[in-house]
């Protein structure tokens, strides 16, 4: 067990194959076979979330959207942008994690049946840059559609700076996964789940927030479609909670082993993503009903508190009220039981899986 001790120690990324490695192997920094074993697994909340990732299996094709596109020819201008701009942030947010996911963080996890749960959460990344997209196509005018890849691009004459700032932010979170030769260490992977955390837990649920206000206006397609990629984020927050965790006990003992230094850093990428995200939403919602600068902040820095509770750190913020965005959330989440389940997909309903996806030391 390494204790308090990271800094100078590289990672290489795991071999493809090795037919001496090891077939028990901890979370990194083990000589794998590379073999997934899902009968005899190292750590079994991988084999649980992997059971509830496939039990939620969905498509975008399933969600009914011909009513939005109705509604949306009705909307005020501001409206109209907003949408656009909403959609543009989590099309592009969501293709740096499928990316991060298979080119960044994997590469270093040896677990294969971690491996494994970590391609099954890319594809689902993947999947929701398919549901935006089929958003874009069937509700947005033409017009409007052909901005929905390019307001981000600091190359485009009219780009949307402000969205451009936001997603810089989001992708330089990965940065430490993409150290030139690979000089990535347990300090790295740590940082790495971090950044999973704050993307799944605060950076996502500040766009779906918005995308459900638009359910309140009528486009209820649209919000339900927010309501099962939300469900989905909810398994990614629990695997990298897990993730971290595991590299915590297996390398360091516990918190307390971890050097401080590194506590400090995803303490300050925590508040620096929390500030981020506060100025994007009052950007994108400015005008807003229910969306008051209190209820925006209060909202996210909650969000910011969960992230630490789930990093075993110490919370950032004291939050005096509930946002009342967080009654937005609990009206459409699937995960908390909202009624968006009822006579949506059917026969495939009651087979949705919420559950406890609180799975450290199983």
């Amino acid at each position: 067990m390494v204790v308090n001790k990271i800094k100078g120690g590289k990672m290489k990324p795991k071999k493809l194959f090795n037919s001496t490695g090891n077939s028990k192997c901890e979370i990194i920094g083990c000589d794998t076979d590379g073999v997934i074993d899902f009968v005899h697994p190292t750590h079994k909340w991988a084999k649980a979330l992997w059971d509830v990732m496939l039990s939620n299996t969905w498509f975008p094709s399933e969600v009914d959207v011909g009513q939005d596109k109705r509604i949306f020819e009705n909307l005020p201008e501001e409206d109209k942008q907003r949408y656009l701009r909403c959609l543009s942030q989590l099309i592009v947010n969501d293709s740096i994690q499928t990316n991060q996911l298979m080119d960044g963080y994997n590469r270093y996890i040896t677990d294969p049946l971690v491996n494994a749960v970590i391609a099954r959460q890319a594809f689902e990344e993947a999947l929701h840059s398919q549901s935006y997209a089929r958003l874009g196509e069937e509700i947005l005018p033409p017009h409007l559609a052909e901005y929905l890849y390019q307001l981000h691009k600091t190359n485009v004459k009219e780009y949307d700076k402000e969205l451009a700032e936001k997603n810089q932010a989001v992708a330089d979170m990965f940065a430490p996964l993409y150290k030139e030769g690979d000089d990535v260490n347990e300090e790295n992977l740590l940082l790495g789940a971090g950044a999973n955390q704050v993307l799944e837990r605060m950076v996502f649920p500040s766009g779906f927030v918005t995308m459900w206000a638009f359910g309140e206006k009528g486009m209820v397609g649209s919000a339900k479609m927010i309501s099962f990629i939300e469900r989905d984020e909810d398994t990614h927050v629990a695997l990298f909670k897990n993730i971290f965790r595991t590299i915590i006990r297996e390398k360091f003992g516990s918190m307390e082993n971890v050097p401080e230094y590194i506590k400090h850093q995803l303490l300050d990428l925590i508040k620096r993503m929390t500030d981020v995200e506060i100025k994007w939403t009052k950007v994108l919602t400015k005008g807003m009903l229910g969306f008051s600068d209190k209820a925006i902040e209060s909202y996210i820095q909650s969000k910011a508190n969960e992230i630490c509770k789930n990093l075993m750190l110490p919370e950032l913020y004291k939050i005096d009220v509930i946002s009342p965005l967080k009654s937005l959330e609990e009206k459409w989440s699937l995960i908390k039981g909202a009624s968006t389940r009822t006579a949506f997909f059917e026969n495939k309903v009651a087979d949705y899986a919420k559950g406890d996806l609180d799975f450290d030391d199983i």
